[in-house]
């Protein structure tokens, strides 16, 4: 009796509330786009933007993230991510908020947040699914991953 009374007194702690929201000015489908592009954040050490590109490819959609500087021309949306991270005895996501603009004139089309505290930590990849799922619809079958950027971190195929 004891143990189960230990165990419901727990149960709250251990199991937080999830919460996802998302927003889409009128007129807007994002299905209509084309090609999207992933700004990098400067503070993203976990290669989140490269995450969001590929599901979004998985969409259907011709993505690619990056510095804003390397933008490819004829780029439908721009995708604006914050992640927030925090650490118990490991590292997980806690919050992932995106904005998705217009390249032309910078206008919020869309934007959604998932906000989901737990001590059992996050899947970074589930937590992007759930919100790119309520912003972004399936156009076709999955685009190719795109060639790495040549840097000094490629290797040379004749090496």
């Amino acid at each position: 009796m004891r143990r189960t009374a230990l165990a419901l007194l727990i149960l709250p702690f251990l199991a937080a509330c999830s919460h996802i929201a998302t927003r889409t000015a009128s007129q807007v489908d994002t299905t209509h786009f084309k090609r999207v592009y992933v700004q990098h954040l400067l503070t993203d050490g976990k290669g989140i933007d490269q995450l969001i590109a590929r599901e979004l490819r998985k969409r259907g959609y011709d993505a690619s993230a990056g510095p804003i500087q390397l933008m490819p021309a004829g780029t439908d949306a721009l995708i604006l991510y914050q992640d927030r991270w925090t650490f118990d005895f490991t590292d997980y996501l806690i919050r992932l908020d995106l904005e998705v603009r217009n390249t032309q004139g910078d206008k919020l089309l869309a934007e959604g947040y998932l906000d989901k505290p737990s001590v059992a930590g996050n899947n970074p990849v589930d937590m992007v699914d759930k919100l790119l799922d309520r912003l972004f619809k399936p156009r076709g079958p999955a685009f190719p991953t795109p060639p790495p950027a040549p840097g000094p971190e490629s290797t040379s195929p004749m090496s």
